[in-house]
């Protein structure tokens, strides 16, 4: 079976850098598909069995919500304060996960759902196959006696038991599986009923340890409070150290008082002298009758009503007495004897004054003597204070203490009842008896089953393709021989038996160059700055040409010398024979050399390569879209070579359809690093044009020595569309030969 290089749609693949492109990939995929399809229908096959064979189970799941169930009334005095947010941190929530895993609710558990004796969760329960009974003996298999029925249980429990947060949540999920499903739900809840009651007796066992640990402190306490107050008494009855009942002692009371004795009695001692000194004052300018306690004096009112009448009766009298006369005198005498007591009598209310404030003076020095004696007693019972207020502190702080384990051992005990304490979590979501299965998942199963093996197989595919080799090589002789008349046959002979006949190379015409059309560099020129090669635009002259033919070199060699080492990727030679006999085997050597040195296919245009090895589709039915690129493409027997024949059609069809050309020629340069065409000598200018435009070296084969004048118009007309000059490939006469030959 002819090898076939890429999809319907797609040019043949190639390696690029020792690794497999796309359609290398893909190839690799189909080639093996057989390995790959089997075991996957195997694999899933075995799935949907197993999924169908196996024993359902069911899962029941229970939603616990942790928070703070406290509320003003039992939580303690020192919380009352507090917002009432929860608690509960990250950390705080995978704790609360241990808890519910924990061995002691698992045995709770265990019990009350009677899973002991349970078939599923207690192997020894039920009759052990023969299967499993001769595993155990071959040491395959535990064997169920070398553990104690409890741990059998609480193994096969813990199996079936999940306990998991919900998402970024203070919920808590408790998910139990079994084959049967109601004994699932009651698992579910029964787990978290038990958790709750284990945190409800968590608080209470806290409370109770509480409560005992205060009952057994608070005794002593008291007992050591009783005997700081006792010292602190004894100590101030020692040292007299008595309370006034405000929080001073009774020197301190003393002091304070006598100092504000003292201050009372200096103030009325300067009040007394300074009333004294003011009414002096005012009797000596005759104003003493303006002072409060002149005027307010019984006796001086008394005289001073008089003194009034007096006055009054002196002046009756005046009218008709004179001053001489004896009534007139007698008044003014009774006048004078008046003022005169009142005179007296002021300066005895100053003399008064005075008295009192020497009194008050008196009265001062003796408090000053009283508080200064003070003084010295309250500094010498400082130190004693000190002690005392010492004993006071320590006393003080113990009953502190006392009454703070008082009030929270009330606290404590109140705790302790029934009820007083809820679990900091509640149900949110009870489970129910499940009635879809959670175990096994048909559906996940088998894709995934299905998608891992064509995954698995696949990648196991391509690595067996990377391993062995490039993707292009020659499928198996078998089936090649079926399908010999498909086939390639060898388009090229070796040319190895003997060397070849020397010739001549071109260019030889004497052709004016004809400047590119583009003013930008052209791909042939950035090929020939990589090959090395530097083609003059002007013709060589005809001794150059019987220089090289001298030396023997064959017509493809000289090509190739032109081409040099030119290995970017794409490269396209076209060669044009003026016979198709005489170019078939230059065009054979070209493409099996170019193919030697790297990927190369032979697009065979003129048929001058064994045009009968390759009937059917080619270049022109791959362009029409009649066929594709693996049925286009065939590689030689012994070469690596790959061949493109020319198919059915016109030439000018393709010509017209330039896109289309320029995609095939695209795709070839895309796959292989060289691409021969062999080109009839018959072209029209059309598509000498189109075929010019898509190609970095053009040979033209002629037979003679000289070029004939076909060659010599196609050379130029050549010439005036390629940006370097087309090489003309003269072979030598045959007539030499023939001569010699007689």
């Amino acid at each position: 079976m002819a090898k076939r290089v890429r999809a319907e749609s797609e040019p043949a693949p190639r390696r690029q850098g020792g690794e497999l492109d796309v359609g290398g990939l893909w190839l690799a995929l189909r080639r093996r598909k057989a390995s790959i399809i089997g075991p996957t229908l195997l694999l899933t096959a075995a799935a949907v069995a197993f999924v169908t064979l196996s024993t359902p189970r069911y899962a029941g799941e229970t939603r616990v919500l942790l928070e703070s169930r406290a509320n003003y009334l039992n939580r303690p005095d020192a919380e009352r304060d507090a917002s009432g947010q929860n608690a509960f941190d990250p950390e705080g929530v995978l704790s609360q996960v241990q808890v519910v895993t924990s061995n002691d609710i698992a045995r709770e558990a265990i019990r009350k759902l009677n899973l002991v004796g349970n078939a599923e969760f207690d192997p020894s329960a039920g009759s052990l196959n023969p299967v499993g009974r001769v595993m155990a003996l071959l040491g395959l298999s535990r064997d169920l006696t070398d553990r104690s029925v409890e741990d059998r249980v609480m193994q096969a429990y813990y199996e079936r038991l999940s306990v998991f947060p919900v998402g970024k949540s203070r919920v808590v999920g408790i998910e139990f599986s079994s084959k049967d499903p109601e004994l699932a739900a009651r698992g579910a809840n029964l787990i978290a009923d038990l958790y709750l009651d284990a945190a409800t007796a968590a608080k209470k066992d806290l409370a109770r340890t509480a409560g005992s640990w205060l009952s057994d402190n608070i005794d002593g306490l008291r007992k050591r409070v009783r005997d700081a107050e006792a010292k602190v008494e004894e100590f101030r009855s020692r040292n007299g150290l008595f309370s006034s009942g405000r929080d001073t002692t009774l020197s301190q009371q003393e002091l304070a008082e006598a100092a504000t004795q003292l201050s009372q009695a200096k103030s009325q001692q300067a009040d007394a002298q300074a009333k004294a000194q003011l009414i002096r004052d005012m009797i000596r300018s005759g104003r003493a009758f303006e002072i409060s306690e002149v005027s307010n004096n019984e006796l001086i009112r008394r005289l001073i009503e008089q003194r009034v009448t007096l006055r009054a009766q002196l002046a009756l009298e005046s009218r008709t007495l004179g001053a001489a006369h004896p009534r007139i005198k007698e008044l003014n005498a009774q006048i004078a004897d008046v003022e005169t007591q009142i005179r007296a009598a002021a300066e005895r209310t100053v003399r008064g004054m005075e008295n009192d404030a020497v009194v008050a003076g008196a009265r001062v020095a003796q408090l000053q003597t009283a508080l200064d004696e003070q003084k010295k007693r309250s500094a010498s019972g400082l130190e004693n204070d000190v002690q005392l207020r010492a004993l006071e502190r320590e006393a003080k702080t113990l009953r502190d203490q006392l009454e703070s384990y008082l009030v929270k051992y009330r606290e404590a005990v109140a705790r302790d009842t029934d009820g007083a304490q809820p679990a900091d979590a509640r149900i949110i979501s009870r489970a129910v008896v499940p009635s879809r299965p959670a175990f096994p998942k048909k559906l996940p199963i088998v894709t995934l089953t299905a998608l891992a093996s064509l995954i698995l197989f696949s990648a196991l595919a391509i690595a067996r393709e990377l391993m062995g080799g490039d993707p292009r090589r020659v499928v198996d002789e078998a089936d090649e021989a079926d399908e010999r008349e498909a086939a390639v046959r060898e388009p090229v002979r070796a040319r190895a038996e003997s060397p070849a006949p020397a010739v001549d190379v071109a260019p030889v015409l004497t052709v004016e160059p004809v400047e590119p059309v583009a003013a930008a560099p052209s791909r042939d020129e950035a090929v020939a700055e990589d090959s090395g090669v530097a083609e003059p635009r002007a013709a060589e002259p005809a001794h150059a040409a019987r220089t090289v033919a001298e030396q023997g070199v064959s017509p493809a060699r000289a090509l190739l010398d032109r081409i040099g080492s030119a290995s970017h990727e794409g490269l396209r030679i076209a060669i044009i024979g003026a016979d198709r006999a005489e170019a078939g085997d230059v065009v054979a050597e070209v493409a099996q050399a170019r193919a030697a040195s790297g990927g190369a296919i032979l697009v065979a245009l003129s048929g001058a390569v064994a045009p009968a090895d390759y009937r059917g589709a080619g270049l022109l039915d791959l362009a029409r879209g009649e066929a594709g690129y693996a049925e286009v493409i065939h590689r030689a027997r012994q070469s690596s070579l790959h061949v493109m024949p020319r198919g059915e059609g016109d030439l000018e069809d393709l010509v017209d359809d330039a896109d289309s050309l320029d995609a095939i020629l695209d795709a070839l340069s895309n796959s292989y690093d060289n691409v021969v065409i062999d080109l009839p000598f018959d072209l029209s200018a059309e598509e000498r044009a189109a075929f010019a435009a898509h190609v970095d070296h053009i040979a033209i084969v002629q037979r003679g020595d000289a070029p004939s004048a076909e060659t010599a118009e196609l050379f130029s007309s050549l010439r005036a569309l390629l940006a370097r000059d087309p090489l003309v490939l003269l072979l030598p006469s045959k007539e030499p030969a023939l001569k010699s030959a007689a």
